[in-house]
């Protein structure tokens, strides 16, 4: 057992009728950006490959191990997956995988947090203490986190203002476009000392507050990346669906999931009109 998993069921408990929970996580994204740099599609011989044509595995040694990791923090007796935002909304969990963005909403900066949301936010924050620290790792010695939630634009061909966007991309890759970055509580992609040491600067909420696991770990790294069109399929259908509302075992879920799930949801959207 785990040194998270221990502090998970410490922490879960009832007391003067308020349930806690230890460990919240949201179980869908733990399996998109999961820390084995797993992804879900074959790769195949074609760039554009016809939708009957795509393989999809996630019932291999390496998903196995991911659903079970996270079975034990869901299954575990109380500790009920409702949502991440519970941190905050309710005030009764110990820890929380979560976006980082989200830290700088917690803290109230006005740069992060919507001003409908500002009055809400304020009073909820009053319950909670803020600290980031290291992701709950696969094994010992492991020290990757997960993988980018990365964002992209693109330069199309017929752009009459290449070399100024080739500009604009030199500069976000500088060092000083990514302390600029870290300075108002982003991660940047680019990782140096000053990077580090710029972290959250811009951001006067954050004075106090236990920022020190934010750069801890590596990126995982996606494998078998290639000739693979990106589809949204629904891998929420694992956990969300056939765990927790269904009480399938991991692995029946990981198996009707990529045998059922998918390959109807593919067709659907076929017939819907829709390609890759």
């Amino acid at each position: 057992m785990s040194p998270t998993t221990r502090r998970s069921e410490k922490l879960t408990f009832e007391r003067n009728l308020v349930a806690y929970k230890g460990y919240q996580q949201h179980p869908d994204l733990y399996l998109e950006f999961n820390q084995l740099g797993l992804y879900p599609f074959v790769p195949g011989t074609s760039e554009t490959p016809a939708p009957e044509d795509v393989e999809v595995d996630i019932t291999s040694a390496g998903w196995q191990r991911l659903g079970s990791n996270m079975e034990r923090f869901l299954l575990h007796p109380h500790n009920i997956f409702t949502s991440v935002d519970e941190y905050l909304t309710a005030g009764s969990v110990a820890m929380a995988v979560d976006s980082l963005w989200k830290l700088n909403a917690y803290a109230l900066s006005p740069l992060y947090l919507q001003e409908d949301d500002a009055a809400e936010w304020t009073e909820m924050a009053k319950k909670v203490e803020l600290g980031v620290t290291s992701v709950p790792v696969l094994g010992r010695g492991d020290n990757a986190v997960y993988q980018p939630n990365t964002m992209a634009a693109f330069l199309p061909p017929q752009s009459k203002k290449k070399a100024q966007a080739l500009q604009v991309l030199k500069w976000l890759v500088s060092q000083e476009a990514q302390v600029e970055l870290s300075r108002h509580g982003m991660k940047p992609a680019l990782r140096s000392r000053a990077v580090e040491a710029a972290f959250g600067a811009a951001i006067p909420e954050l004075k106090g507050i236990d920022t020190s696991g934010v750069f801890w770990g590596d990126n995982a790294v996606v494998t078998d990346y290639r000739n693979t069109e990106y589809w949204d399929i629904p891998m929420y259908m694992v956990f969300r669906q056939h765990v927790l509302k269904d009480g399938l075992r991991v692995s029946s879920a990981l198996e009707v999931t990529e045998k059922v799930d998918i390959p109807r949801y593919i067709k659907s959207q076929v017939e819907l009109g829709f390609d890759w």
